[in-house]
């Protein structure tokens, strides 16, 4: 391997943007103006990786050569400031490198994942749960029983570069990454986020748009292959409304009036009321009357019938947790990946149903205004993505949806319309 090659710069952030090399590494020594530590380097490489190092001598004669941080996410200055602490430490006698070897507590990184799931992730409302977890699981997977302070920036820009084919994924994983690693400079077992700065992929501008057929399609998949009737009752729900997945998980039964077929919410814009489809009136009925229906079992020693509630029976959420019926729904991941997969559409995102359901409001006829209440919408602007078609008044809007998605059952090609995000 080619030694790095050795200049001697005053550093700024600009000159290290600057030496960024195109391919092996390049070591810039601090130096030529006042206010330069000389024996402050910092080694870049070709991805934008830069590690800060200080060579020093202790007062016992030995040379020293400590790594004690990255850039970008520790800038010039701050890596001055740390250097100068560590000489001021040197001079009285100390070592700052051999007494980080001397540590006998070193947190890997699967134990902080553990802790930062626990403390920070469990917070969080599902589906940045879902997230956070898939991400912490990439991670672990790779350097579960590396120290967490032992984490470079070029580790994870191998993680992006294997998630290439899906920018996407690539992205929302570095993000969540990202978040971890500033929870673990807070908690003290790290000094810096490697992850900082870090380029993210260009994601091509993406909207899909299912017509009546494909959506029928989808249903058909979720019901032949989602077994457990609550996920089933769940993914179906978002395909007939349109909803947002959160929305459906955590939706409870004194929302509803089904006489009126109407769901109330409480959003951040204020409380909204939006109609509902007679395909989602009838499964949410549905649902309702099989939660009041007692159950009948056989007493094991006596044989006799014995009646017994369901388990959901005083649960608020329509759509209760199998483990524990006073928790919502956690997460309908696996089971909607094998339901799309089945109808063909491999790629399809469960917030792709919502651009669909949209698209079919106007479809239809409906006016943006109305789009816009039907799926909660807190301003027009996001629902003028669906005007590709035009939007004479329309009466009875949730009537018409249904008329509409009840035109076929078959399925279809999948469109991709572009579309900013």
């Amino acid at each position: 391997m080619a030694a790095a090659q050795r200049q001697t710069i005053f550093l700024t952030e600009r000159t290290i943007k600057a030496a960024v090399p195109e391919s092996g590494a390049v070591v810039l020594w601090d130096g030529g103006k006042v206010g330069a530590l000389r024996n402050l380097s910092i080694r870049l490489t070709a991805d934008g990786a830069g590690s800060w190092r200080l060579d020093y001598t202790t007062t016992a004669g030995r040379r020293r050569n400590l790594t004690f941080a990255h850039w970008p996410g520790v800038s010039v200055e701050t890596a001055r400031k740390l250097a100068g602490d560590k000489q001021a430490q040197i001079a009285r006698g100390g070592d700052p490198l051999a007494e980080r070897q001397q540590q006998t507590e070193v947190v890997t990184v699967g134990e902080a994942l553990d802790a930062w799931v626990a403390e920070h992730v469990a917070k969080k409302r599902p589906s940045t749960r879902e997230a956070y977890d898939r991400a912490a699981e990439l991670v672990r997977a790779r350097w579960k029983a590396r120290p967490v302070a032992e984490l470079r920036r070029e580790d994870l820009a191998r993680l992006r570069n294997e998630l290439a084919a899906e920018p996407y994924r690539a992205n929302r994983t570095l993000a969540a990454v990202s978040v971890w690693l500033s929870w673990c400079v807070e908690a003290g077992h790290r000094i810096d986020n490697p992850a900082r700065g870090l380029k993210r992929f260009a994601e091509e501008a993406r909207k899909v748009y299912l017509s009546a057929e494909q959506l029928a399609a989808i249903e058909k998949a979720i019901v032949e292959t989602v077994s457990d009737a609550v996920t089933r009752d769940a993914l179906l729900l978002v395909a007939r409304t349109g909803w947002r997945r959160s929305e459906v998980l955590r939706l409870c039964w004194q929302q509803l009036d089904l006489e009126k077929a109407v769901a109330h919410f409480d959003s951040k814009s204020g409380p909204t009321s939006r109609p509902l489809t007679r395909q989602a009136v009838e499964l949410l009925r549905q649902r309702r009357e099989q939660i009041a229906r007692p159950l009948e079992a056989r007493d094991g020693e006596a044989g006799d019938a014995v009646v017994l509630e369901h388990p959901a029976a005083r649960s608020p959420w329509c759509f209760p947790s199998p483990r524990d019926a006073r928790k919502p729904l956690a997460t309908v991941h696996k089971s909607w990946k094998r339901a799309r997969k089945a109808a063909g559409f491999s790629s399809l995102r469960l917030h792709d149903l919502r651009h669909s359901i949209g698209a079919a409001l106007v479809t239809v006829g409906t006016p943006l205004p109305l789009v816009a209440k039907m799926l909660g919408h807190r301003s027009l602007a996001a629902t003028a993505r669906y005007a590709h078609a035009s939007d004479p008044a329309a009466q009875a809007t949730a009537a018409a949806l249904s008329d509409h998605l009840e035109t076929a059952r078959g399925s279809g090609r999948l469109v991709e319309i572009g579309a900013s995000r």
